[in-house]
C-alpha cells in the first residue's frame, strides 16, 4: 500500500512539475492575449474618437467645399446636404458619412431624405474617407455614377467664401 502511495506521489509530483511549467506558459499566453485585445480595443476607440471628432456630420452648422468648388454641402442636424456640379449640371445631394463601420461616405440624390428607408440602389457614389483634421478631409471614389473611380477629392471647411486651412 505504501509503495503504491509513493508511486502515486511520484506521478503526482511529475505531473505537477509539468503542470506547473505548462501553467506558467498558459498564464503568460493568456496575459499576452489580454494585453493585445486591450491595446486593439484602445487603438480602435482612439481611431473612432478621432474620426468622429473630425467627421463633417458631427460638426454642426458647418459648410464644406471641394478644392475645385464643384461640390459644396452644409451640415445641419447631423445631415450633410448640398450640391454637386457634374458636366455643368447642378445636382442636389445628400452625403451619408459612415464612421462606425469604417471611414467612408456615400453620396445620394437629396430626394432620398424624403424616403422612409434609404436604399443602396439610390447611391450615386461610394467613397473612402481620410479625415486629415477638423477642417480638411479627402475622399476617394470607390464606385461612381458621376465621378471617376479612383478620383481623390479634397474638402475644406469654409468660413464664408474663404477656405480655412488646417
Amino acid at each position: 500500500m505504501k509503495e503504491s502511495t509513493n508511486v502515486e506521489k511520484l506521478i503526482f509530483r511529475d505531473v505537477l512539475g509539468l503542470g506547473g511549467k505548462f501553467m506558467i506558459g498558459s498564464i503568460v499566453c493568456v496575459v499576452t492575449i489580454c494585453v493585445v485585445v486591450v491595446m486593439t480595443l484602445t487603438i480602435g476607440k482612439i481611431h473612432h474618437t478621432v474620426t468622429v471628432n473630425r467627421a463633417p456630420q458631427y460638426q454642426l452648422n458647418t459648410t464644406w467645399q471641394s478644392e475645385d468648388g464643384s461640390i459644396v454641402f452644409y451640415v445641419k442636424n447631423y445631415k450633410a446636404v448640398g450640391t454637386m456640379i457634374v458636366n455643368g449640371q447642378e445636382l442636389n445631394i445628400y452625403i451619408q458619412f459612415n464612421v462606425k463601420g469604417g471611414d467612408g461616405a456615400e453620396i445620394y440624390p437629396a430626394r432620398v431624405l424624403n424616403e422612409e428607408i434609404i436604399k443602396k440602389e439610390s447611391m450615386w457614389e461610394k467613397c473612402s474617407c481620410s479625415y486629415k483634421s477638423k477642417n480638411k478631409f479627402v475622399i476617394t471614389i470607390e464606385e461612381g455614377t458621376y465621378l471617376e473611380e479612383g478620383k481623390r477629392i479634397t474638402f475644406y471647411r469654409v468660413d464664408g467664401s474663404t477656405i480655412t486651412s488646417e
